[in-house]
Parts: C-alpha cells; structure tokens; sequence
C-alpha cells in the first residue's frame, strides 16, 4: 500500500461518489492510473464495496442499542430471522459469556421491546443483556491502511 492508494482511499472515505478524474485531480496522477489502481484496489478485495449510508435519525430510528445472546441449541430459524430482521444492522459472533452481539437501531423503547421478544421466542436463545446506546463519539465503516500495510 503506497502513499496514492491510500490517498485514493481516503478520497473515497470521504466521497465514495467521486469521480476517477476527481482523484486524479487530487493526488496528481493520470486518470488511467488512478483507473488502474482502483481496479485493482477492487480486485484484491481492499476495496469490498460501495455504498449508501443513511441517517437513522431522520428516518425516525434514533434508538440504538446493543443486544448480547446466549445460543444453546439449533439456531437455524434464529439464524435466518437474524439475517431477514430490518433492525438488525449487524450480527457479530462473539467471544466471552455470550454467543452474538447485535448492533439494533430502532423507532423507540416499544419497538425494541417487540424485537427482543421475537428473539427470545426462540428455544435456543437462553439469555440475553441488553445495552441502550446514549451517543456516540466516534463512527467509522471502516479502517483506513497505512502505507506498506498491505500489498497491492
């Protein structure tokens, strides 16, 4: 990873919009180079996906919350209720006391009253501990590399 694909990378943090000839504008490079580099920033996997991120909030979902579980069982139904459930932003599986950790966000304190009682309905969910997130200091979607972290 050398100083212009992290400069290409940073461009589309901020702008996942921005055109080739944009960054090539920017990072003083020719845009079939910054083509080049983009393909294969793509290819490697660095560069997984593009995409939307909208504001919850002014969707009417400002209650966010974290849900820890406990599976013992077959999770198969808890699995795909997991992977069809809106509210769910991310299901990460988890080391310590308990098996899964959701990112939740939700309308209110009733709605997530209603989700949690569809998860616990489930035979293999055996327990679970629920954190209300009050603010948040720092969002990112993902890392940013360093130069010579990874080969391009």
């Amino acid at each position: 990873m050398d100083k212009y694909n992290i400069e290409i990378i940073r461009l589309l943090h901020d702008n996942a919009r921005a055109t080739v000839s944009e960054i090539a504008g920017k990072i003083e490079l020719s845009i079939p180079a910054v083509s080049e580099r983009l393909k294969k920033l793509e290819a490697s996997g660095i560069i997984e996906k593009y995409t939307l991120i909208l504001n919850c909030e002014k969707m009417g979902r400002s209650l966010r919350a974290n849900v820890l579980i406990h599976i013992d069982g077959d999770e198969q139904s808890f699995n795909q209720f997991i992977m069809d459930e809106k509210e769910i932003l991310e299901c990460m599986y988890i080391a310590g006391g308990f098996d899964y950790m959701l990112d939740v966000v939700t309308v209110n304190t009733q709605t997530l009253e209603v989700l949690l009682r569809k998860i616990k309905s489930f035979k293999c969910v055996k327990e679970t501990r629920t954190t209300i997130v009050l603010s948040s200091m720092k969002k990112e979607f993902s890392v940013m590399p360093s130069e010579g972290e990874v080969e391009v």
